[in-house]
This record gives C-alpha cells, structure tokens and sequence, in this order.
C-alpha cells in the first residue's frame, strides 16, 4: 500500500495549509511505496496539475510543459523542488465553488505555487506562481500570492517566517504577472537582463536580441526579467493593509499548533486600488505607482520618435523600442482599469 509523503527538505517549517474563505494552499504530496521508500508512482494533485495547465502556462519560463504527471514529478518536483533546501511547492485549492442548492464542493486544484531561492542567512526568498486557464482572472491569483507573502514577512510570533524580503521575477515579455505583482503591493526595482535560458520552442517569450558567435546554446532564446520584492518594513508600514482581500479566516497549522492571525486586514479590492490612483482636478493623477513606470513611458516616447526619424537606425531597434513601450503603457493602463473598475 502506498503513502503520501509531505516534503520536509525545505529550510523553514511549512504549514499543513495557509487558507483564506475561498482558497487553501496545502504542500504538494505524491505517493511513495512502502516497500521502496525512495520509488514515486502515480503522484497526488500532479494529475489536476497537468491537464489542467495548458502550453501558455508554461510560455513564459524555462520549464514544461509537461506531458504526463509522472514527468512532471521527475523533471519539476523531485529534480528542481524536493533536493533543493531553499525550494517548495504547493498546490491551490479553490473552494469557493457550491452547487445550485448551496451546499459546498470538495476543493479543487486551481493552480500551484511556492518559494525558491530561499536564503536563511539573508532571511530572504523569491515567489513564484501558476494559475490554471479557468480560473485565471478570479481570486485565486491574489488569495494565493497574499498568503504566501504572510507566510514569509509576517514575524514567527504572528505566525510567519519573519523574513526581510520576497522577490518575484516576472518575464518582460508578460504584463499579467508584473501587473499582479504590482498588485500586490511589489515595488519594481529594475530589469535584469539573460536570467534565464528558454527553450528553442519558446523563442516569443524571448528578449529578441541575438547572441555572440559561439555561444554554446546559440539556439536557445535568453530571457530578461523585470524584478520585483516587498520588503519588511513597507509589508510593515502598508503592505498588509494593502493587501486586495480578506485575510479574516487567515489560519495556518504547523506541526499541530493553529495560529491565527489579526482579523484586522477587511478591505476589498477597491479600497485597496486607491493607493494606486487618486481623482484630481486635472481628471487622474498617478500617486502611489512606482514613479518608474510613467517616467519610462514618457522617455521611451520621445525615445521612439527620434528613432523613428532617423533613417540611419535599424527598423529592429525601434521595434524593440516600442514593444518596451507598449509593455509599459499596458501595465498602467491595467493598473487604472482594475482601480476605477472599467
């Protein structure tokens, strides 16, 4: 008979479950055998996972997709995730989802969810997210992000790591994960350029500039990452009153012993938006985003018309600029939709 096994490898203790009223994160688990403890068969939840993560959930990264869970667990889980001490994985559940008469569903796998990079010494980490299609543009971006940034920056008396940092490094090349960064009460701090190797297949989600003569994977595209982190002493100062849900059922149970947090956090997320955008005299006025964002729109701008009339400039190097631009434009566009609720 086969057991699950919770993965204890990680360098912090992790809970049984973080939740919220709509969504539990719980650890990721697979079955072992008893008779070779180290052997996995089928996995728990990877089976959701797989079929439920279409190609763009993996358009962005340099892993997956994945075509089965077995490989899914030998490629992700138990090479990346379960030798690494500063790595973890868990799975969303949504179980906000009731029948025609009420009565509640047996949670479901809406996504899957962690930490890398993870530095006891610096008392830092790095976060990372993947939303199944159906239930992308819901509560289960938001509900997971907000738990896993109380479980790292809230102090060990209020039931957290007490860490000093949590980054998120999102691909250029994708507005929606910077958009729910910034969401969330991230600050960007800048673009980090070749982070990361992408597959051949991946070429679009790629930086688009060409590598030197001789590089030794010439034919994999390189990926340029916009960095992004909370910080303690914002997360202390506003982070958690900013954060876009009800965390008033906010619960976690580590080895045993339940600690709740403060019922204090009651807003909702258009209480929340108001420190982005304010209403002025002159119609809109940008306040609490990162002054980063409109002062790089402006100067890509004026960047892109002087390109524009020299003749001399190669067409690829406007088209880059441009597509920085529009990148730009799209997040504070986004940022002042899901604000005034247009």
């Amino acid at each position: 008979m086969s057991t699950l096994t919770k993965d204890n490898n990680f360098c912090f203790p992790i809970p049984d479950i973080l939740a919220t009223e709509k969504l539990e994160l719980v650890p990721f688990v697979v079955e072992t055998s008893p008779v070779i403890p180290s052997r996995y068969s089928t996995p728990s939840y990877a089976t959701d996972l797989i079929q439920g993560l279409d190609e763009t959930s993996w358009i962005h990264v340099p892993v997956g997709p994945y075509s089965s869970p077995e490989e899914f667990v030998e490629n992700f889980w138990n090479k990346r995730i379960r030798p690494n001490h500063g790595s973890y994985l868990f799975v969303a559940l949504n179980k906000s989802s009731t029948t025609s008469s009420g009565e509640v569903i047996k949670p479901t796998v809406a996504g899957m969810a962690g930490y890398v990079n993870t530095d006891t010494e610096n008392l830092c980490t790095e976060m990372y997210i993947f939303v199944l299609p159906q239930f992308r543009h819901t509560h289960v971006a938001s509900h997971t992000v907000g738990l896993l940034l109380r479980y790292a920056l809230d102090l060990p008396d209020e039931g957290g790591l007490g860490l000093r940092r949590v980054e998120w490094s999102a691909n250029v090349t994708n507005p929606a994960s910077i958009r729910l960064a910034i969401k969330m009460g991230m600050k960007v701090e800048g673009v980090r350029n070749w982070t990361a190797v992408l597959p051949m297949n991946k070429t679009e989600a790629g930086n688009g500039r060409a590598l030197r003569k001789g590089d030794p994977r010439a034919e994999f595209p390189g990926r340029d990452s916009t960095l992004l982190a909370l910080c303690w002493d914002d997360w202390d100062k506003e982070g958690k009153e900013n954060l876009s849900f009800n965390l008033v059922s906010y619960s976690s149970k580590v080895y045993g012993a339940l600690v709740h947090s403060s019922p204090a956090l009651q807003q909702d997320e258009s209480q929340f938006s108001s420190t982005i955008f304010e209403e002025s005299a002159d119609r809109r006025t940008i306040l609490g985003l990162p002054e980063l964002f409109a002062s790089c729109f402006v100067t890509l701008s004026q960047f892109s018309d002087a390109l524009r009339q020299n003749e001399r400039m190669e067409s690829t190097v406007w088209v880059r600029v441009m597509r920085i631009q529009a990148l730009v434009f799209g997040i504070l566009q986004q940022c002042r939709r899901d604000t005034l609720g247009e």
